[in-house]
């Protein structure tokens, strides 16, 4: 997949709920447009980014009975990186971010808003729980 144009979302503000790379971006948000951008169309979930429990529950319908999403075994660029952030629901879904290359994901926090993260950075490189590639049928 080829390298997209990424550098005018770093450093957007976080919004809980936003889509508006302007205006602010949550995690799913950023991810919608970041996946369109690599030419898929991802459909957009109006769940709080504060309810874990909504985004895993969502994670497993996705990635189980509608077969839009592919495991893969690693980071590659349009992949989507999902991560497990809350030490108290381990295995629980909490956050997205989208493969760059296969050094670097681009996600948002509250408290940095949009940054591209490496792979082997010593917090979020534990936090991964998996890696997918966008498969619609």
């Amino acid at each position: 997949m080829t390298a997209i144009e990424y550098r005018d979302l770093q450093g957007a503000k976080f919004v809980n709920g936003g889509r508006d790379p302007e205006k602010g971006l949550d995690c799913w948000g950023l991810f919608v447009e970041v996946m369109r951008r690599f030419g898929h169309i991802i459909p957009d979930f109006k769940i709080s980014c504060s309810d874990s429990t909504a985004i895993d529950y969502m994670f497993r319908v996705e990635t189980g009975k509608s077969r839009m999403w592919k495991p893969e075994s690693g980071p590659a660029a349009g992949r989507a990186v999902v991560l497990s952030l809350d030490p108290y629901m381990r295995g629980m879904v909490q956050h997205y971010g989208v493969c760059l290359d296969d050094k670097f994901f681009i996600h948002t926090l509250n408290k940095t808003g949009v940054i591209v993260t490496r792979f082997t950075h010593r917090y979020f490189g534990r936090k991964i729980a998996g890696y997918y590639s966008w498969a619609p049928r």
